[in-house]
């Protein structure tokens, strides 16, 4: 049943390593992300990679399921979908997303036990969003074929812009806290 998506369900878990690993990465490197990463063994880092990976297979073998519940088919490509597929997964994405960001921000104030074990969850939400964005995206251009492209980018313009100002001003704040202390 899933032999044809089966190399789809490993790309798109080898994205969340690679998610993982630049959030990794950038936790360690940058000093104000650094004191909010968690501190964990080795071990259980790679038991985060695990559990990342199994949840990224386990959330798109479930969007494959819904594509095939509600098309019949079981691989709906982005220029080709629907409005129904796009409403089921964006019924399923959504409150998933919403889900995992209160979790993450929930296990933050918890300690490194739980925020390694919310975070692949957070990954995985992650990238059925942004599944989710390149649907919309290619449903918006194929229904609307020249005005289509500048719904998109005007689209991606107003998300970028206001992640922009959102994390400039989460910056901004934790500096004037840091100098107030000091």
């Amino acid at each position: 049943m899933y032999n044809n998506i089966l190399p789809s369900l490993i790309g798109w878990g080898i994205f969340g390593l690679v998610l993982l690993g630049v959030w990794t990465l950038v936790s360690r490197k940058m000093p104000r992300l650094k004191e909010h990463a968690p501190k964990i063994s080795p071990l259980n880092a790679i038991l985060s990679l695990i559990l990342t990976v199994t949840a990224v297979m386990l959330l798109n073998a479930i969007w494959y399921d819904i594509t095939r519940s509600v098309t019949g088919e079981s691989l709906i490509r982005y220029y080709n979908i629907g409005i129904k597929p796009l409403l089921a997964h964006a019924a399923f994405a959504l409150p998933l997303f919403v889900v995992a960001l209160f979790l993450y921000q929930w296990a933050k104030t918890k300690g490194a036990k739980i925020q390694a074990l919310v975070i692949p969850y957070s990954i995985a939400s992650t990238i059925l969003l942004i599944r989710l964005l390149g649907e919309t995206g290619g449903y918006v251009i194929n229904r609307f074929e020249r005005l289509g492209i500048y719904i998109v980018l005007v689209f991606t313009l107003a998300i970028v812009s206001v992640l922009g100002f959102y994390v400039q001003s989460k910056w901004e704040m934790r500096q004037s806290s840091k100098e107030k202390l000091t």
